[in-house]
């Protein structure tokens, strides 16, 4: 079991990047990412269940380099929305004062063609923990489920 004793408002522990954690071994340890915003499960097996102890550090150099960046998009680029699929950049704004200057149009079943806004890395407003605007689609294998 954890034993920090911070609790998010979200009911999960707040870790500290270097401090170190304790668990238990083959129990679940449950965690929420501050960047990613994706809770992620990890468990430490071993013979007899003993209390394991460990630290999380976060590589900021690795963490943002996967993050997307469109600050050098082009009208015309092709991008890739999580929710819409295929998408072309048909504008930009002033980068310099708007949170949303990338506009990017879907074509959506039903709708025709849609225009939406960005920010620089892929967020539709301000309170997205997440990007959803990317420059390749991918898929989340069917066994990581």
């Amino acid at each position: 079991m954890n034993k920090q004793k911070n609790k998010r408002d979200d009911g999960f522990e707040q870790l500290i990047d270097g401090e170190p954690i304790t668990m238990m071994s083959n129990e679940i340890f449950r965690f929420k990412c501050c960047d990613c915003g994706l809770v992620h499960k990890m468990v430490i097996a071993c013979k007899d269940p003993q209390e394991i102890g460990f630290v999380l550090e976060r590589e900021n150099n690795r963490c943002t380099k996967y993050l997307p960046d469109f600050s050098n998009a082009k009208v015309g680029d092709e991008v890739w929305d999580f929710i819409h699929g295929d998408g072309i950049v048909i504008d930009i704004k002033d980068k310099d004062r708007l949170y949303l200057p990338i506009v990017v149009e879907f074509k959506v079943r039903g709708y025709g063609r849609i225009p939406l806004e960005y920010s620089i890395d892929g967020r539709r407003n301000r309170t997205d923990k997440n990007p959803m605007l990317f420059w390749k689609s991918f898929e989340i294998p069917k066994n990581a489920l």
